[in-house]
C-alpha cells in the first residue's frame, strides 16, 4: 500500500522529469479549443464597451456565445 510521501515523491519525479525534458502544453492547448468551437459559427462583430470600436471574433452555437476572442486585424 502507498503512503503519502510515497506519491509525494512519484509526483515530484514525474514534475521535475517533465520539466526537464520539456513538457509543452500548448498542443493541448490548440487542440481544447479547436474541439470547443468545432461546431461553431464564426462572427465578427465590433466591441461596444468604448468609442475605440475593438473587433471581436464571436463563436456562437445555436443562439448562445460560445467563445469570444480578439480580432487582431478588423
Amino acid at each position: 500500500m502507498s503512503s503519502r510521501r510515497d506519491f509525494l515523491k512519484i509526483s515530484t519525479v514525474g514534475g521535475v522529469a517533465a520539466s526537464v525534458f520539456g513538457f509543452d502544453l500548448q498542443p493541448a492547448y490548440a487542440q481544447v479549443r479547436e474541439l470547443k468551437i468545432a461546431r461553431t459559427t464564426e462572427t465578427r462583430s465590433t466591441c461596444p464597451y468604448c468609442a475605440v470600436s475593438c473587433g471581436v471574433i464571436i463563436h456562437t452555437l445555436g443562439d448562445k456565445s460560445r467563445n469570444v476572442t480578439p480580432a487582431v486585424v478588423h
